[in-house]
């Protein structure tokens, strides 16, 4: 289901993954009504809010709206929790309208980062057009790469398609020492599935959407146990450390990884049709070559530079 979002698949959009990491104490570590409040405010956040969205909700009524409050089900005595369950149900429910129209402008503004000019992407261009070279635009090195991504290696096989992913999930990874064990999928499904923000939910703006049927009938089995998201590889020099848990800092550490597949996973088992590689050093290189060539440098400044504020 390439809509869902998270290695472990527990939001169905884009705008529901943004709630998370605005709350998540070890990213943002931020609140649904401070994140409310600082838009009121601020004098030109709540025009474009407003101009937008329509009015906000009376926020600078403290005994109505506490400055900082938010959900934490895991923590009933954590002072957040305590403010939360104090707001009247109708002023929470407006508390996270708030929260799902900013994070749906996060996912507008994410969905114009588009990552189509790339080495590889021109050199498939010039192919097309009927250059044999592909206009010199990938190096021998990268070249040999693309020979053993798309051919003995079978990388392919789970990152296919423009955006080098299927969306799908995948047991992969050996258990680090003294690590958790994480169900990825298994546990992400039910997170989804009581997920208030998901595309079922009351903050959904299209409620008999594909997606929601999907979610609905997802069904948990002890396949799943150990499986993630398969990762797009588009700009993937960029986003070290990798796999769903960080552990390896370089590309080559990656590939040595997949040439090797030490260890077996301590959850389920590894997919079937995955096996040792066996490449010797130089066509490791040669694999990280072409992973490079999928870097597409123009798409870089659009997350260096803020955007234009809306004129309407």
């Amino acid at each position: 289901m390439a809509t869902l979002v998270f290695w472990d698949g527990r939001t169905d959009s884009l705008w529901a993954q943004a709630v998370q990491p605005l709350e998540n104490p070890v990213e943002m570590g931020s609140d649904r009504n401070f994140i409310a409040t600082t838009i009121y405010e601020a004098e030109d956040l709540r025009r474009q809010y407003e101009t937008i969205f329509g009015p906000l909700p009376p926020l600078s009524l403290r005994s109505r709206f506490p400055r900082h409050a938010r959900p934490v089900t895991t923590d009933p005595a954590h002072p957040h929790q305590r403010a939360w369950m104090a707001m009247a149900q109708d002023d929470r429910a407006e508390v996270n309208r708030v929260l799902t129209n900013v994070t749906k402008a996060i996912a507008a503004f994410e969905r114009t980062i588009v990552s189509r000019d790339s080495p590889f992407d021109h050199y498939v261009a010039a192919r097309r057009s009927g250059d044999p070279s592909g206009g010199g635009y990938l190096s021998g090195s990268a070249l040999r790469g693309a020979r053993l991504f798309f051919g003995r290696a079978n990388c392919f096989v789970c990152h296919t398609g423009s955006n080098f992913t299927d969306g799908e999930f995948h047991n992969v990874l050996s258990r680090l020492p003294d690590d958790p064990l994480d169900p990825g999928r298994y546990r992400g499904i039910l997170l989804l599935q009581h997920d208030p923000f998901n595309s079922l939910g009351a903050y959904s703006d299209n409620r008999h959407a594909r997606i929601g049927t999907l979610v609905s009938r997802l069904v948990r089995t002890t396949e799943q146990l150990g499986q993630f998201k398969t990762p797009t590889l588009r700009n993937i020099a960029r986003t070290a450390p990798y796999m769903h848990d960080g552990r390896f800092a370089t590309l080559r550490d990656v590939v040595r990884f997949y040439s090797e597949l030490p260890g077996k996973p301590p959850l389920g088992h590894r997919e079937d049709f995955m096996h040792p590689l066996f490449l010797n050093a130089q066509e490791q290189a040669e694999l990280v070559a072409f992973l490079e060539s999928l870097t597409d440098e123009s798409a870089l400044p659009r997350l260096r530079h803020p955007v234009t504020a809306p004129s309407r």
